[in-house]
């Protein structure tokens, strides 16, 4: 049985790429560094959009309160960002989901 206050790297591993099947569908890819390869800012650690890590999407949540053309102007200036989709987010006409509003799509160049 597994130490669990002293977990062994396979299972922090584990833990970190577990995801919840329902939500497959999201695509996520996780991205896991030591912390001496982030930026500490505000006390939170963040690790710079560069030639390996590209920002491809943006999804505003059905609540949120930013709207997509500011965000697709902030995104813009980021390294590697071309192409950068930025959607809201909506509740399904008829089905218990949170899908796309297909009406809100902004592709920043």
């Amino acid at each position: 049985m597994e130490d669990l206050k002293n977990p062994s790297p396979e299972l922090w591993r584990l833990l970190l790429s577990t995801k919840f099947l329902h939500w497959q569908y999201e695509q996520e890819i996780r991205l896991v560094l030591p912390l001496s390869e982030t930026e500490l800012i505000d006390g939170g650690h963040y690790y710079s959009f560069d030639a390996v890590l590209v920002l491809k999407e943006v999804i505003l949540g059905v609540d949120s309160e930013f709207d997509v053309a500011g965000i697709g102007a902030e995104t813009s200036g980021f390294y590697g960002a071309g192409n950068v989709s930025v959607i809201k987010a909506r509740v399904a006409d008829k089905y218990f989901s949170v899908v796309p509003d297909e009406s809100t799509v902004q592709t920043v160049k």
